[in-house]
């Protein structure tokens, strides 16, 4: 059936990512348990009592470094299984649509860049002399952050709305992530992405050695909250349209925003 076929093919991916993790990057996925949500999902997914207080990123960011020639970054942390991170895709994805509606010159969404980051844990294990992965919803976020993680880097040059597109799309199974059939068919109706590219990153353990970087950075800038998005290294109060499309009117330089009819609005209206 094609249930125990999407099994075995999950275990067969499983045992290769295994073996190119432990014999090339020293990393180990760590079997962890999901935890529970301390926050309501309103606020977001995450393991601390009260919301990071960091509203600036730091300069120290993970390779590839940012594009200097983009007049925006967009920096998204997620945990790949979080249903407020589906959420957050979700709506930065349909206000950067509606940007892409309302630029006249074809050329807005050109001048952003979007980074993903990844919410996790790293430690080192004196006995075997590796780094352990782990995230909050368990072993299966972590491979799912991998995917993704490898998506992002392989769209990193195109417009941020085919990587959205992408997320979005494996959202649609979220609980099972990572569904290899469903990765295999989202990686198809992006035009960019080949999805044999994409299983390559996550098996030669280049997706676990992005992951330890990831985690480590988000842990360094204290975030702890699945979705939490910057604009400009500077931190959004919410993830509502409304929020997302105000921040971008105002980092856009003015004639920039001036050709948005959303930036000409004293009031947003998205919701």
């Amino acid at each position: 059936t094609q249930s125990t076929w999407g099994y075995l093919e999950y275990s067969k991916m499983w045992i290769t990512l295994v073996v190119a993790l432990t014999s090339s990057a020293l990393l180990e996925v760590e079997d962890t348990q999901p935890v529970p949500n301390i926050l309501h999902d309103d606020e977001g997914c995450s393991e601390q009592t009260t919301p990071a207080a960091t509203q600036t990123l730091s300069l120290s960011f993970p390779k590839p470094e940012i594009d200097r020639t983009k007049l925006i970054s967009i920096d998204l942390f997620i945990m790949s299984k979080c249903p407020s991170a589906a959420d957050g895709i979700s709506k930065l994805w349909q206000t950067l649509q509606m940007v892409s509606d309302q630029d006249r010159s074809h050329q807005v969404l050109n001048s952003l860049t979007l980074r993903l980051h990844f919410i996790g844990h790293t430690r080192y294990d004196n006995s075997s002399q590796q780094v352990l992965l782990s995230s909050m919803h368990g072993k299966t976020e972590v491979i799912g952050d991998m995917w993704y993680a490898c998506a992002g880097n392989i769209l990193s040059s195109s417009p941020p709305l085919s990587l959205l597109q992408f997320l979005s799309c494996v959202n649609r199974d979220r609980s099972n992530i990572p569904n290899l059939n469903q990765i295999r068919f989202c990686a198809s109706e992006i035009p960019s992405l080949s999805y044999a590219t994409l299983e390559n990153c996550v098996q030669s353990g280049q997706g676990g050695q992005i992951i330890r970087e990831s985690y480590e950075f988000s842990q360094s800038n204290q975030i702890h909250t699945s979705p939490t998005i910057f604009i400009n290294n500077q931190r959004l109060p919410h993830r509502s349209p409304s929020v997302i499309m105000q921040s971008l009117c105002q980092a856009f330089p003015p004639q920039v925003a001036s050709q948005l009819r959303s930036c000409h609005r004293t009031q947003f209206t998205v919701s």
